[in-house]
């Protein structure tokens, strides 16, 4: 099981039910300084040692989103190429380092982001739902403020001022012109074929 994979399969609470989960590495990870990839690395066999879990990795034809500009060449008014500093590049006094990403209701604001790591971002919005795969051919880091209306609120129920505003597709489109095509398209998913509620500590 690798982080960000499209997960099939499984029974219903996996959609519903929430865990808080303590673990320790005794100390075999203390070298690795990233901690998405130490989560990565001890997160398979805590899955197997505390939820039992039994999977697989197989291709299915899924629907995904495809990421494109809406105007071939041309970004859209708020998609701006990054001034900040990012990660690992060389001090300059005059970038900044990249502040980290910040959200809100119906707010995302970004600086030092690329295509793939918004269309990453995108798949984990209840709207989207899907796998997005970047095909904007933008290359580089960019700078942005994306704003909208949830279609839904916070806690599920359909937002009843969901027509104040522009929806996510449509804020895409308009301010950062980018447009997500509905297609069918061969993906590798990970196939849950057991899992058990876990025990207490």
């Amino acid at each position: 099981l690798v982080m960000n994979e499209q997960v099939v399969g499984g029974p219903e609470w996996l959609d519903r039910d929430r865990f808080d989960i303590e673990a320790t590495t005794d100390g075999v990870l203390e070298g690795v300084p990233d901690a998405n990839e130490r989560l990565e690395r001890t997160l398979p066999a805590l899955l197997r040692e505390r939820f039992r879990l039994r999977s697989r990795q197989e291709t299915q034809a899924l629907q995904v989103f495809e990421m494109v500009l809406d105007k071939a060449g041309r970004p859209g008014p708020r998609l701006k190429p990054s001034t900040c500093r990012l990660d690992g590049e060389p001090r300059d006094a005059e970038r900044a380092p990249c502040e980290p990403l910040r959200t809100g209701r119906g707010m995302l604001e970004v600086a030092g982001m690329t295509m793939p790591e918004l269309a990453a971002a995108l798949s984990s919005f209840p709207v989207v739902a899907r796998p997005v795969h970047d095909l904007t051919g933008l290359s580089g880091a960019y700078d942005f403020r994306l704003e909208f209306v949830g279609q839904v609120t916070l806690q599920g129920a359909p937002n009843a001022n969901a027509d104040s505003g522009p929806g996510l597709f449509t804020a895409l489109r308009e301010q950062l012109g980018l447009v997500l095509k509905s297609e069918r398209r061969p993906v590798n998913v990970v196939v849950i074929e057991h899992i058990e509620t876990p025990t207490e500590n």
